[in-house]
């Protein structure tokens, strides 16, 4: 009996990444076209991803700034509609680098 291996490559434009969001042991890739669901950390990601116009506004969820539309005091909206939460304790960085960024 041989292992199997379903591993997929996907080149995506990092402009088409909107958000990720800490999924167990996961991560949820949302794109404006597609949801993708692989195997890693957040904070892997952040690091990554972090001088690239990524923010973390929460422990479970990564932002790409290009699409915060309105950042509202517990949350952010979207340029999809989506609400995503900001962070209690970080609430206050989070929101002055996304107000130094939509400048």
């Amino acid at each position: 009996m041989s292992n199997c291996y379903n591993i997929s490559y996907i080149r995506l434009n990092i402009d088409d990444l909107i958000y990720f969001e800490a999924d167990s042991n996961y991560v949820k890739l949302v794109t404006s076209k597609e949801v993708y669901r692989f195997r890693t950390t957040l904070r892997m990601l952040e690091e990554e991803l972090m001088n690239k116009g990524f923010i973390r506004i929460h422990k479970g969820f990564l932002v790409n700034q290009i699409f915060v539309h309105t950042i509202r005091a517990a949350d952010v909206e979207l340029t999809n509609g989506v609400l995503l939460p900001i962070s209690r304790t970080n609430k206050e960085e989070v929101r002055k680098q996304l107000l130094r960024y939509m400048r």
